[in-house]
């Protein structure tokens, strides 16, 4: 009888950590810091100036992973037993937001209304016309671009295997092969249904109309069975697999036949006869 265990603990932090060029591109920690995306279009619709950090940065983040493995085996007369578990918790906090500090474009402008274009600047008469330098001069830009929301998150999931098996020596040539595996799985996705519908129920905080259904303005829940719902291992998947095979062994041929049934978390068969031959 053997029995192993196995722990193991990974770390990974990396990203925009800022620049020595008068900081424009601030650390992703400070991401609410940077400079605006600026761009100035000429008449042939060409950039002609452009400055402020590209507008997906700063990003990155960090990430922790924890496994936990135990495999333990057994071999008495013709049979060789084992089994064995599997926790895997993996915590990743990423900070990224695209245009998060805005992107703002200037072209030529012509004021074709019939009232005067006024900004704290410049005041443009109808029909009046300003270079692309003169309307960023003017603060009269052709497209604004801007994100709203958290630009960092923090993702959790947490994921279990358990699996037996039998190895049973039927005679010198033929081993049976008979197993059983269950999968847990976690959904971390569900944190973006959990932030909007906070987000979204809250008036001071709502991005949309409140007056629209909850479920337009919210990022649907991915359906998972009947579980804790805030136990540590949050809306699991479940799955078995139940596998059986011969290997035989005649002269200098190898056989293996192998079926296999697969059950979802909706309980039914998901597939069986899954067979192979080789």
């Amino acid at each position: 009888m053997t029995n192993e265990l196995r722990f193991g603990y990974g770390h990974f932090n990396g990203g925009s950590d800022g620049n020595s060029i008068g900081n424009t591109i601030p650390s992703k920690d400070n991401i609410g810091e940077a400079l605006a995306n600026i761009k100035v279009i000429g008449e042939a619709g060409n950039s002609i100036l452009g400055f402020g950090p590209p507008i997906n940065l700063p990003q990155g983040g960090h990430r922790n992973s924890y496994q936990i493995q135990d495999a333990w085996s057994y071999v008495h007369g013709k049979s060789q037993w084992k089994t064995g578990v599997n926790f895997t918790n993996l915590a990743v906090n990423p900070t990224f937001l695209p245009n998060y500090n805005g992107a703002f474009s200037y072209s030529p402008f012509t004021n074709t209304g019939s009232t005067n274009v006024t900004t704290p600047d410049c005041t443009v008469v109808p029909g009046g016309s300003l270079t692309s330098f003169a309307a960023f001069a003017c603060n009269i830009p052709m497209s604004i671009t801007i994100a709203d929301g958290d630009p960092t998150h923090h993702f959790h999931e947490a994921d279990t295997f358990l699996y037996v098996g039998n190895d049973y020596k039927v005679k010198p040539n033929l081993t049976l092969n008979l197993g059983l595996t269950w999968s847990f799985y976690g959904q971390p996705m569900n944190l973006f249904h959990d932030e909007t519908v906070k987000r979204e129920t809250n008036p001071s905080t709502a991005f949309w109309d409140p007056a629209l259904p909850l479920s337009v303005r919210t990022i649907p829940e991915i359906p998972a069975p009947n579980v804790c719902r805030r136990c540590w291992l949050l809306r699991p998947r479940t799955r078995f697999r139940d596998a059986l095979s011969h290997i035989w062994w005649e002269s200098d041929h190898f056989i293996r036949d192998q079926a296999q049934l697969v059950i979802g978390r909706n309980g039914r068969d998901n597939g069986y006869g899954n067979g192979r031959r080789s």
